[in-house]
């Protein structure tokens, strides 16, 4: 018995390690410089205007009305209980496994630093809400959509952290903090 209990635990490490590792291959900046904002300059808002919110307030929470949650109730997962992980067991990845990321089916994004090391998870649970995980893959907060371009970052209990999400226009995000500064952290 304890050798067919060791065979099977054996087969399902095996396969899901191998998974994770293709995932993150998928994902990891040092493997694809074309991936980092530090090596890529279309993706750094340093370098592209575009997706900087200080040069375009479309993507800019303190300076555009409809994206602060502050001023926006739509888009405050404290007010709009639809957004709200704590309140709508959909999003919430205590009920939802799969949104963790070290279930063996996650299927999310990766938050790394300036020197392209990583320091979370994120996992989408749904159009208008991302969750975010730390290092240590604990759920520490979520985004909620503001605009077509932008995430607003909430607290675990939905308080507005002030930070925030900007598309980089190629399938990720740079993180920014409430003064709109570029927090050198970027998600892909």
């Amino acid at each position: 018995m304890k050798w067919l209990f060791c065979v099977t635990f054996m087969g399902i490490c095996l396969t899901a390690f191998p998974q994770k590792s293709e995932l993150f291959k998928k994902h990891d900046p040092m493997l694809n410089r074309y991936l980092s904002p530090f090596f890529n300059r279309d993706i750094n808002p340093d370098s592209n205007s575009f997706i900087n919110p200080v040069t375009n307030w479309n993507i800019n929470p303190v300076q555009t009305t409809e994206c602060n949650p502050s001023k926006n109730e739509k888009i405050n997962p404290l007010m709009n209980l639809n957004y709200n992980p704590q309140q709508n067991s959909v999003l919430n990845p205590l009920y939802i496994k799969n949104l963790w990321p070290d279930d063996i089916s996650w299927d999310g994004q990766y938050i790394f630093d300036e020197h392209n090391e990583l320091r979370g998870y994120v996992s989408r649970a749904s159009q208008e809400v991302i969750l975010c995980f730390n290092s240590q893959m604990e759920w520490d907060g979520y985004f909620v959509r503001a605009s077509e371009k932008l995430f607003n970052h909430f607290s675990v209990t939905g308080l507005w952290t002030g930070k925030f999400l900007c598309t980089d226009n190629s399938g990720g995000y740079n993180l920014f903090n409430k003064d709109c500064k570029w927090m050198h952290q970027y998600i892909k």
